[in-house]
């Protein structure tokens, strides 16, 4: 069974390969090339990364068509950015439903953090 440690605000399992991360709204991601797009659900980011640090339910404003975004800052200064992939335009949708991410990031290695912790975050899929 996992447990969840909770250090200086950023979050950390027993049985982990990737460093502590935290959501948070205090760093800075733009530009950052797009590493990957994944595929899990809304519910899975929820589980893993908490709320999303950015969301239009929150009245936050984006440049593109996201309604929604996770800052994730590892402990070791790497940051990702998740966002849903989205056509252009594209606005009419539940986000609850989406099951395509961009993930944007400086560090090709984050990408794999990231699917580490989603994994460890929802063991039964």
């Amino acid at each position: 069974m996992q447990s969840n440690i909770y250090l200086v605000g950023f979050k950390m399992s027993n049985e982990r390969n990737y460093p502590k991360f935290r959501n948070t709204r205090t760093v800075e991601n733009r530009f950052a090339p797009q590493v990957a797009v994944m595929e899990c659900t809304y519910t899975h980011l929820i589980k893993t990364f908490g709320r999303p640090t950015f969301s239009a339910e929150n009245n936050d404003t984006f440049e593109g068509t996201e309604q929604c975004s996770w800052q994730i800052q590892f402990e070791s200064g790497e940051i990702v950015t998740i966002s849903e992939e989205r056509g252009f335009g594209d606005r009419d949708h539940d986000i609850k439903n989406t099951t395509r991410w961009k993930v944007n990031s400086r560090s090709t290695q984050s990408y794999d953090w990231i699917k580490a912790a989603i994994r460890d975050s929802n063991p039964k899929g």
